[in-house]
């Protein structure tokens, strides 16, 4: 059987030395598809940029420099060591000047929507997101602290080797194109921290008596203040709103056992996906639901992949060999 020879492989980015056991464990050493850490870069730059638009820009004024809710005379106190806090912003209180770094901060965004100078692009929206959220402690969510968290990835890792500007460049140059690909550092570490978020976040719940009386949802569908649309415009039986309450705090709760097997780790993540998207369409919390949606594109792509090359359909009459290129092909797709 004439089998064509496979293309060699390049590997981007840091590799980071990792101490025994974890050093063995191909699930930290055995590179991935630079095309992950291509998905988180354009999801997080693309919610960024629709939070930029829609969310900020209509009320930079009130939300910061002098006479805002931001004005710096507000927050002094909150850079005083011995707290770590810091921002580029700190002491600027003109509202034109304010007004400037924003916009830079949207043209570092869309820059790094399009893998344009992917790195420099990278660095600064990170370090102008952690600016503006230390500003107004009062203008901030739960997504805020989000999408520091996955831009601190973003920056860190080869997230420009392809599907970028960049990429784009240095394809032209280049004779022949090969497979790119990238340490699973970030992504490993992405999975776990989401896992202790959620895990966290549902211990606490277990605590409460609202959580595990099955009460919460029902409540909160009703708050005004939370919803998009009153509950009697979408009537929903209180044994309903019950198994959901039960369902997001087990699944919260459990999330880390899940992922520790292949057959539950997928059908959890895609619960989290379902739910979040449930908390975009019924509630008014900003862009937290999607900026956590972002964060799981790259994490169900590669348990797709790894499902595709797992299943993958060979001959009966292949040889050892042809098996394992299959796979290594599979693998670098």
């Amino acid at each position: 059987m004439n089998v064509a020879p496979v293309q060699s492989s390049s590997v981007v980015g840091v590799t980071p030395w990792l101490p025994r056991p974890l050093s063995r464990m191909r699930w930290w050493t055995k590179p991935l598809n630079a095309q992950l850490y291509a998905m988180l870069r354009i999801g997080i730059a693309a919610v960024l940029l629709l939070d930029q638009l829609l969310t900020m820009a209509p009320q930079l004024a009130v939300l910061y420099g002098r006479g805002s809710t931001g004005d710096v005379r507000l927050y002094s106190w909150f850079f005083d060591r011995p707290q770590l806090h810091w921002s580029l912003l700190q002491g600027i209180n003109d509202p034109q000047a304010v007004s400037v770094i924003f916009y830079l901060w949207i043209a570092a965004t869309i820059g790094l929507l399009i893998g344009w100078n992917t790195r420099l692009c990278a660095i600064a929206v990170w370090a102008l997101s952690i600016s503006f959220t230390n500003m107004n402690m009062y203008a901030i969510n739960a997504g805020d602290h989000i999408h520091g968290m996955l831009l601190l990835y973003v920056m860190l890792t080869p997230c420009g080797a392809v599907w970028s500007v960049d990429a784009w460049l240095k394809s032209s140059s280049r004779a022949e194109q090969e497979p790119i690909q990238a340490s699973p550092w970030a992504l490993r570490l992405l999975l776990i921290q989401l896992a202790c978020m959620y895990c966290a976040s549902g211990l606490c719940k277990l605590s409460g008596q609202n959580w595990p009386a099955g009460d919460s949802l029902y409540y909160v569908m009703r708050d005004l203040s939370l919803t998009r649309f009153s509950a009697d415009a979408l009537p929903t039986p209180y044994w309903i709103t019950q198994w959901m309450t039960w369902s997001v705090m087990v699944w919260e709760a459990g999330f880390p056992l899940l992922l520790s097997f292949r057959r539950t780790r997928i059908a959890a993540l895609l619960f989290g996906v379902s739910m979040h998207l449930g908390i975009f369409v019924t509630m008014e919390l900003g862009c937290f639901p999607l900026y956590l949606l972002a964060a799981y594109v790259p994490l169900l792509a590669y348990e797709y992949q790894t499902w595709r090359s797992a299943t993958a359909w060979t001959p009966k009459n292949s040889s050892q060999t042809d098996i394992c290129i299959a796979t290594t092909t599979a693998l670098g797709a």
